[in-house]
């Protein structure tokens, strides 16, 4: 049986469905012979169900389906979802998603909900983990929060890994790739007892990188992370099941690699003649080491007690994400600064070339009891409460490069070494509540389903950051900084979400649905002062110190149908949503501050259409295209943005992807060969789209070939095979001003592995 996953589709249709439409007659009730395409069954709305009758656009991958693509990092995967797009960028624990236009915003909260094993993760630095021993990954677009809660405003990727099994299995993968690349895998699980089965898997990833900083002989990009986990699943009755996870990761590598891009003249301490997001020519010149550390622990103990007609589920979990990386500060050279290139005579002492320092400790510990039916009647329901506690604390430092040397810590006095220049360290201490339920009926050809979910966030934040006495010696001297408890603020959001949905089942190869649906990211803080500060500058400024909760609702329908026995499977929806209050991270350099603002009103509609084919025995076709038209439609702080795209976003996504499967002899080995290419229209990052800020198009392939049976594994495999140059994200400062993240060159290398 065909174990391609993939549900895609282009114009190409008619000629793939000529071509499977010639093909010879294959036996009916073998798949395997036939090339039939294997049934998905998906879990991602809290059901069982097959993928082709969910009423919901959801993108499915197998296990096996993920080795043959070489998906190791959510990056990988996610570019194989139409009207899906992501950035990695600044440091390894920052991965932000985009589903539909729905984007995450740095230093704001997730946009899309990250559930593994029935356990949701609730920060937002989660999401980038190294994916091993995955029995299925699910991408839901559109809102979930009906179903999840807060932050699923855009969709939800839904994580299971590999069960621990009744009898005792395993596997060994080494591998070794370019950039002096080391890996290596070990998952082992089985049963202990009777009732109780254990499963283990340790990773590590080791990269020397390849980007090479001329100025500290670093190598910029250079990662190495290990991760573990143990699973344990204990059966203390018939009808009582435990499950229970520990894991953790270690990551560390490279920090804040950011090229600066200025077009000024060189006696200005320009080094580009215009602002473009496709230069990648700058070479990393910061006088300054990046680096960065990156922890992650987790624990969740879900029980589930089967009764009479009704399940009970309660899952509780506890997250602890660490954040520590620093490096050279804009424009990442040892250079005099702006401000002395512009006023040489009154530039503050420091002010010139200058350091950064950044940590971020979150603490989450969530619970959540649920009951739902567990019969096979028409109706299916389910009901349930929520509650997570968060405990965040964020430092920021700045500080002065006068001796080459960044300090940790701090902050630092006047005339010290690597002097503090400014200092943010808050606390907050964040409750969430919810209240959730769901209904569906299935009336046979027609299925109508209903939820809805009433989330409320109460955030609490300290301010520890007061800053001393300038040193009156020196009238332009900088002011010390101290850590003094010294004003706190309080806020909450809330927020009904509901959904609404309704399948018609025309036959057992054609399904349409069409649904409604309201999700929310809830608001946060800007630093203290924000407000007040920003309209000094300009009046108009509608950006403040809390920042608004984003609201959306989204009207979809799709179809999804099955053609020539199981062999092609053409898919498509149409989309429209409405956003309030979408939010975006702004740089403002006259205030030198940073803070979330956002546009009032924004809508966003599209369509995906989506192909699966197995055009011959062994040979699978891929395809799909994602289209999206984003508007600015209100914006009260500037009225000229209005028209503009949502920053972040891209018009277009494409795909298309073949795999072959051959018999080697018949000795029982087999060639898997696959390969894919993708390519991400269009890109802007900023409010205004300012003038040669946008990225253009770029198009990335990747390809994997192997050599198997049912022990052993051999593999060659490339990501960005054409070695592409392109920039992952453009931070746009002023018309003449902005940051460039690098994306990732052309990797490669060899892996093999063992099943016992």
């Amino acid at each position: 049986m065909r174990t391609t996953t993939f549900v895609h589709c282009t114009p190409l249709a008619l000629a793939i469905a000529s071509a499977l439409g010639s093909a010879p007659a294959m036996a009916a009730d073998d798949p395997a012979a036939s090339g039939q395409l294997e049934e998905i069954v998906v879990t991602g709305q809290r059901r069982e169900e097959k993928l082709q009758d969910a009423a919901v656009a959801v993108n499915a991958f197998t296990a096996e389906t993920l080795e043959n693509a070489n998906v190791s990092r959510p990056g990988d995967v996610l570019k194989l979802a139409p009207n899906v797009t992501f950035v990695q960028s600044n440091q390894p624990g920052e991965f932000y998603v985009t589903i539909r236009g729905n984007t995450q915003t740095r230093l704001g909260e997730s946009s899309v909900a990250l559930v593994v094993d029935g356990v949701q993760s609730l920060d937002q630095n989660s999401i980038n983990q190294e994916l091993f021993d995955i029995r299925q990954i699910e991408v839901l677009k559109g809102p979930q929060g009906a179903l999840y809660g807060r932050n699923a405003i855009g969709g939800a990727i839904v994580i299971t890994t590999q069960d621990p099994g009744d009898e005792w299995t395993g596997k060994v993968k080494l591998g070794a790739g370019n950039g002096s690349l080391k890996t290596g895998q070990f998952t082992a699980g089985g049963p202990i007892s009777d009732t109780f089965s254990l499963r283990a898997g340790a990773s590590v990833s080791d990269s020397d990188g390849f980007r090479k900083n001329l100025i500290t002989g670093e190598r910029v990009d250079r990662f190495k992370q290990v991760t573990g986990f143990l699973r344990g699943v204990w059966q203390a009755t018939d009808t009582v099941t435990g499950d229970f996870r520990i894991g953790a990761a270690d990551m560390k590598g490279g920090g804040i690699a950011w090229n600066a891009i200025l077009a000024l003249p060189p006696e200005l301490g320009g080094n580009a003649t215009v602002l473009s997001g496709d230069n990648t020519e700058l070479p990393w010149v910061n006088n300054i080491g990046g680096f960065s550390k990156n922890k992650r622990a987790n624990a969740s103990m879900k029980w589930d007690i089967e009764l009479d007609g009704v399940t009970l589920t309660s899952t509780t979990s506890y997250a602890k994400i660490e954040d520590d990386y620093g490096s050279d500060s804009y424009p990442y050279f040892n250079d005099a600064g702006l401000f002395y290139v512009f006023f040489p005579d009154d530039a503050p002492i420091g002010l010139g070339a200058q350091t950064q320092h950044l940590t971020r400790e979150s603490k989450i510990l969530a619970q959540e009891f649920r009951v739902a039916s567990n019969g096979d009647g028409p109706v299916k329901w389910a009901a349930g409460v929520s509650y997570a506690k968060f405990k965040v604390k964020n430092t920021s430092t700045t500080g002065a490069d006068t001796d080459g040397v960044l300090l940790l810590g701090g902050p630092y006095p006047f005339g010290s070494q690597n002097q503090t220049l400014a200092y943010l360290n808050d606390s907050s201490d964040n409750k969430a509540y919810a209240a959730f339920g769901n209904l569906s009926y299935d009336m046979g050809q027609f299925e109508f389903a209903l939820s809805l979910r009433y989330d409320k966030e109460k955030k609490d934040q300290t301010d520890l950051a007061l800053p001393g006495p300038a040193d009156e010696a020196d009238p332009k001297s900088i002011p010390t900084y101290s850590i003094q408890a010294w004003r706190s603020r309080q806020t909450d959001f809330s927020q009904l979400q509901p959904k609404v949905a309704v399948r018609y089942k025309a036959s057992d190869a054609i399904s349409l649905y069409a649904s409604w649906g309201r999700g929310f990211k809830t608001g946060g803080f800007n630093p203290f002062g924000t407000g007040v500060l920003l309209r000094s500058f300009n009046p108009a400024s509608t950006v403040d110190d809390v920042f608004k909760k984003e609201v959306a609702d989204t009207i979809e329908a799709g179809i999804k149908t099955t053609w020539l026995d199981n062999r092609l499977r053409l898919n498509a929806a149409i989309f429209h949503t409405k956003a309030e209050n979408a939010q975006l991270l702004e740089f403002f350099p006259q205030a030198t501050l940073q803070a979330i603002s956002s546009a009032e009103e924004v809508k966003m509609k599209g369509f995906e259409v989506e192909l699966q084919a197995a055009l011959l025995p062994g040979l699978d076709v891929v395809a799909s295209y994602g289209y999206l038209d984003s508007e600015v439609t209100k914006f009260a702080g500037n009225t000229s943005f209005v028209g503009n795209k949502r920053p972040s976003t891209s018009p277009y996504t494409a795909l298309l992807g073949a795999q072959y499967v051959t018999t080697v002899g018949g000795s029982g080995w087999e060639l898997v060969t696959r390969a894919d290419f993708t390519r991400q229209g269009k890109t802007t990052w900023d409010w205004a789209d300012t003038p040669g800020g946008a990225r253009s198009a770029f198009n990335l392939i990747n390809a994997r070939i192997a050599l198997k049976n049912e022990a052993w594994e051999i593999a060659l495999w490339s990501k960005n095979l054409a070695d592409k140059e392109y920039n992952s994200e453009h931070i746009v400062l002023l018309p003449f001003a902005g940051a460039l993240w690098r994306g990732a060159p052309r990797t490669y290398g060899l892996e093999a592995s063992y099943k016992f």
